[in-house]
């Protein structure tokens, strides 16, 4: 809750009043940690941490929904309608990876069922997630964590639904921007860094294979503005630090470089980053460590998709369960 959060500050970033969203998003915030601690290697079998591990598992299990109309759902009992999708999406991840990693039953469980909410809220007409299922069009940064869900969730072994991931593709050419390389927020709107970077890194690891000019026009979008530009915004450089290290070229080592000065200089020397950035106030600084955090373990806990066992490239025959 935001009195052991310190989340849910509202502080109105880019002008919008989102009444102190992520106040009571404890599943979100406790599937960006399990993400940060299992990104490190540690598990609820294993690890300096395997206790903090198991017991945060062992709460969004214990959060996870079945009731009739939300079955699966990870959000909790008493998030607002701004943040419902995200902590779903959010813990739901945190459950994926670590049914991926351990192979546990209880994971694997709640994985599955995480993964069939997910498909079930995904917008039919456009692809795209909103804060329901019956919103119109959907956005991109909603988008971005369900197609992370999904992934792990194949990389966990279990079956996907493939019109699923036909919409996550459809939903990422509606928000196209530029000569295809940007990427807005939602369909017909200005392209911004943090959306170009959420929807590379999206098409990236669910494997599709992005035209060179597509890359290169959003490297040089993002490389305007490197860590240490602005204002700090641990989201924007989650998804450009996916997206970049995938890519291992010139961008990626400048990148890389940036990120590592900026987050190493403004560590608090307890090990926490403060929560005066972008998104920080409705967070915390559970939230901003953790995503910090998440941004320097992108070496090892992302492989390099060189591969074509990926969701974009499977056959869309294979067997799937709802």
């Amino acid at each position: 809750n935001p009195q052991t959060t310190g989340a849910g500050v509202e502080r109105a970033p880019l002008g919008v009043n989102r009444h102190g969203a992520g106040g009571r998003s404890e599943t979100a915030i406790t599937g960006l940690a399990l993400l940060a601690m299992m990104g490190a290697g540690n598990t609820h079998q294993q690890g300096p941490y395997a206790d903090h591990v198991y017991r945060g598992l062992a709460f969004l299990i214990n959060s996870q929904s079945r009731l009739s109309q939300n079955m699966g759902s990870l959000a909790g009992p008493n998030t607002s309608v701004y943040s419902a999708t995200y902590s779903h999406g959010i813990a739901a991840l945190a459950m994926c990876e670590a049914a991926a990693i351990t192979q546990d039953a209880s994971a694997l469980i709640s994985a599955k069922r995480a993964m069939a909410y997910t498909s079930q809220i995904q917008i039919p007409a456009t692809g795209g997630w909103r804060y329901t299922r019956y919103d119109r069009d959907g956005d991109l940064s909603q988008l971005g964590w369900q197609a992370m869900v999904l992934d792990a969730g194949h990389r966990a072994k279990i079956p996907i639904n493939p019109q699923a991931v036909n919409g996550i593709q459809r939903f990422l050419r509606s928000v196209r921007a530029g000569r295809g390389g940007l990427a807005s927020y939602r369909p017909r709107e200005v392209p911004t860094r943090t959306m170009t970077a959420e929807a590379l890194a999206t098409r990236l690891l669910i494997g599709e294979t992005v035209p060179k000019g597509e890359i290169a026009e959003a490297e040089r979008f993002l490389m305007q503005q490197p860590p240490g530009i602005g204002v700090d915004n641990y989201y924007y450089w989650y998804y450009a630090t996916l997206a970049l290290h995938q890519l291992q070229d010139d961008a990626w080592r400048q990148w890389n470089s940036a990120l590592q000065r900026h987050l190493l200089s403004t560590q608090q020397p307890d090990g926490r980053w403060a929560s005066n950035t972008l998104w920080g106030g409705y967070g915390g600084e559970i939230y901003t460590t953790s995503m910090a955090a998440l941004c320097l373990e992108t070496y090892y806990r992302h492989a390099i998709r060189n591969n074509k066992a990926r969701i974009a490239t499977r056959p869309a025959t294979q067997n799937f369960q709802r």
